[in-house]
């Protein structure tokens, strides 16, 4: 049995802006598309014509910290403080890289296994080798049921639906994130930093994703 686990639920609100609630048991953080964008930007999401994809998005954490995961075109992923300073990069590659502001590697994001129609599985690992966390994206709601079923099973905590409430159709609904131990709290905000980015943001990060 995973010893740590930290779920990634994607909705979508009334306003049809996506949106992410992590939980391991206790609420860590949410996040919005679209949070830190423009109100002109903020409208195209209302209007429906931005499904995800690049944006300005939001992460606040329960401890009140806020940061935005910034998703363009072709360019790496930018992760900054809500009050403006940078914290991070995720560059697209095989593997892909999360670097600090200082351009260390901080972790690697690799295939673990083959995709298919309902989950890409990934695993996220320091770069001396050693595995943080194994991520699944999760492209249908399938999914969550089955894994929620085997945890009312076994007396784990059940999340909320995922279903959104707005109209547009969900093309990704979250990730399942799970390691042998708990990771280092700034591993764990990296880790929310990279769902949004995938879930929210529609970065491809693992060369085998299905479109």
């Amino acid at each position: 049995m995973t010893a740590y686990a930290l779920d990634g639920k994607a909705s979508r609100k009334k306003n049809n802006a996506l949106a992410m609630e992590f939980v391991d048991g206790e609420r860590v953080a949410s996040a919005v598309q679209s949070g830190g964008d423009s109100r002109t930007k903020r409208v195209a999401v209302l209007m429906g014509f931005r499904n995800g994809g690049p944006g300005r998005h939001a992460i606040n954490y329960a401890d009140g910290r806020e940061w935005i995961v910034e998703v363009g075109e072709g360019a790496p992923v930018q992760v900054v403080d809500g009050a403006g300073p940078p914290i991070a990069t995720i560059t697209a590659g095989g593997p892909s890289e999360y670097r600090s502001v200082d351009g260390s590697v901080v972790l690697l994001i690799e295939p673990d296994g083959e995709p298919s129609p309902g989950k890409v599985p990934m695993r996220v690992r320091r770069p001396d080798g050693t595995l943080v966390a194994q991520v699944v994206d999760v492209r249908t709601n399938t999914e969550w049921k089955v894994r929620d079923s085997l945890r009312a099973a076994g007396d784990l905590y059940m999340l909320l639906s995922a279903s959104g409430a707005g109209s547009l159709p969900m093309k990704r609904f979250g990730t399942q994130i799970a390691g042998d131990t708990a990771p280092a709290p700034a591993e764990r905000d990296a880790l929310i930093a990279i769902s949004v980015a995938i879930c929210i943001g529609m970065a491809d990060l693992v060369p085998q994703h299905v479109k």
